[in-house]
């Protein structure tokens, strides 16, 4: 049997041992997201956020949410991606998910391919065991969120601009660029990826009018593209725009680069404080940051903060999944010592500048939400496989052996938790979404409003009507008279330093019901529904409802 065939075969039964984990990303979309995956308030609340215009379009007819929460205006290819698979599969929460699920067995696709033609079979077959087996790409694989999208963007961009410069050096380039672009409207923290580009298309052709005319090209298609964009949305949505831009470069008291707090007068007119301090640095959508018992003056030197913002960075993304980064850590560089070559190979050193800028990034940010790290795990398991292989064929047979032992020993983790999490679903969110809906349309009819945080991804499973009560454009009290909401919404009391106070004016509250969702695993808050009832002096020019 020739060399060809045996190669064919290899990868007909592992295509064929793979279809199960393939199959298992569609099983009980709708089930509750591993919690060992978070620690955060996510799970409430941020695929509402993300999927919000889409569903608005495809349930209600109608894209832009008056004074709404509408991210799909400045990140717009990720709600592209959900309209096209909402109007094929009709609208839902398994829907969404789904449209994700087939971006990460993409995702995989387009990472086997890239080693393949870059490095060699043995590791991009080894790549697509690695990924397709995680247990951390697994779960977010299955939850409709941009960093699966993201990550699919960045490995097609890296994939064009490695293209040898002999083949088309102007259409790779475009294509890199291109992918970027759709990186960079899926979402902002895409942004590493240009000086990693740039660094490529510089190093991979000797010809420097040729290397140039490359990077010419490259900021040129961004530039038409990415601020094209927001150039024509910052004038059709303006205050969306605006509050896109303060909430992503203000969060954390930074702006732009990080360093020059934001002015308020840079705010809106008629904006909350709400716009300001809804992301602070540490929301509660963030991981927590590790304890601290310096003095206040040192707390706040500014130097003290991005050191203790990188321990931070480097410890959630070692948890996220510790066997796999301390493997490839240990003995990725082994790897790069042992080997001259992999430290002059353009993959390895764009994979690495591309690291060290998301790294900085998230820094700055102070922000660390497990999500943030989907790329991350991504391109450091196309480094674990170009550095295995590295390995392997430079005759390093008992660091290889002893490297496969640890990946084996991971892939062997994740199967057991994959195995372990499919086996005992919970639908705990569906189960409230529903009851919720039926205790609203049964009392208020079809053309009800929810208000609340979490609302949006009631509508996602329901069709609902939801409003957000701590995002959006202007004040909270604008948004609410604006849709007369008649219920609420919360996980645990209610806020008092925002909600609580416009409420109180509004409308006397009702507790109705309580909910154990997600085994009230935050804070052991349970979600609670209230009726709103209006007062009448609160509203003495509105028509009654």
């Amino acid at each position: 049997m020739s060399s060809t065939r045996k190669a064919w075969g290899v990868g007909v039964l592992l295509l064929l041992a793979a279809a199960p984990l393939i199959g298992a990303r569609f099983w009980n979309l709708e089930a509750d997201m591993p919690l060992s995956l978070t620690r955060s308030g996510m799970p409430y609340t941020d695929e509402g956020w993300y999927n919000s215009n889409a569903f608005n379009l495809v349930r209600f007819g109608r894209w832009h949410a008056p004074l709404g929460l509408n991210l799909g205006v400045n990140l717009p290819v990720y709600a592209a991606m959900q309209i096209v698979g909402l109007k094929l599969l009709g609208p839902s929460l398994g829907s969404a998910r789904a449209v994700v699920v087939v971006c990460s067995l993409v995702l995989i696709l387009a990472g086997h391919v890239w080693l393949r033609r870059d490095v060699s079979r043995r590791a991009a077959w080894l790549f697509t065991v690695l990924a397709g087996t995680n247990f951390f790409l697994f779960g977010y694989s299955r939850l409709a969120l941009l960093e699966i999208p993201l990550a699919l963007f960045i490995v097609l961009s890296f994939y064009a601009v490695l293209t040898p410069a002999s083949r088309r050096p102007l259409l790779s380039a475009a294509l890199s660029s291109l992918a970027c672009a759709a990186a960079l409207l899926t979402k902002s923290t895409a942004m590493p990826m240009l000086p990693a580009a740039l660094f490529v298309l510089w190093r991979r052709d000797p010809d420097r009018r040729r290397a140039i005319a490359c990077c010419a090209l490259f900021l040129a298609i961004q530039a038409a593209v990415v601020s094209g964009y927001y150039v024509v949305a910052a004038r059709i949505w303006p205050e969306d725009t605006r509050n896109f831009l303060i909430h992503n470069f203000a969060s954390g008291g930074a702006w732009m680069a990080g360093f020059i707090p934001l002015p308020p007068s840079a705010l809106p007119p008629e904006s909350d404080a709400d716009i300001a301090a809804t992301h602070p640095p540490m929301a509660e959508d963030a991981e927590p940051p590790p304890a601290s018992t310096s003095s206040p003056a040192v707390r706040e030197h500014w130097l003290y903060v991005q050191l203790r913002s990188s321990y931070a960075t480097l410890r959630v993304g070692v948890l996220s999944d510790p066997l796999l980064y301390g493997g490839a850590a240990v003995f990725g560089a082994l790897a790069l010592l042992l080997s001259r070559q992999l430290r002059r190979n353009l993959l390895v050193q764009s994979m690495l500048l591309w690291l060290t800028g998301y790294f900085v990034l998230i820094v700055i940010k102070h922000y660390w939400p497990f999500r943030y790290y989907v790329p991350v795990i991504v391109l450091v398991l196309v480094l674990t496989a170009a550095g295995w292989e590295e390995l392997a064929r430079r005759g390093h047979r008992a660091l290889s052996a002893l490297f496969a032992l640890v990946l084996l020993a991971a892939v062997g983790g994740s199967l057991y938790r994959t195995w372990w999490y499919l086996s005992t679903p919970r639908f705990s969110w569906l189960e409230m979404a529903r009851d919720v809906d039926r205790v609203i349309r049964s009392e208020a009819g079809d053309e009800a409003t929810l208000l609340g945080n979490g609302a949006t991804m009631v509508t996602m499973a329901t069709g609902l009507h939801g409003i957000e009560d701590r995002r959006g454009l202007g004040t909270l009290e604008r948004r609410v008279r604006h849709y007369r909401p008649k219920y609420y919404m919360v996980r645990g009391d209610l806020p008092a330093d925002r909600v609580q106070p416009v409420l109180d004016v509004l409308y006397t509250m009702e507790l109705m019901k309580r909910y154990d969702v997600f085994g009230n695993y935050l804070n052991r808050e349970d979600v609670r529904l209230y009726r709103l009832i209006e007062k009448p002096e609160a509203w003495p020019d509105a028509p009654p409802r």
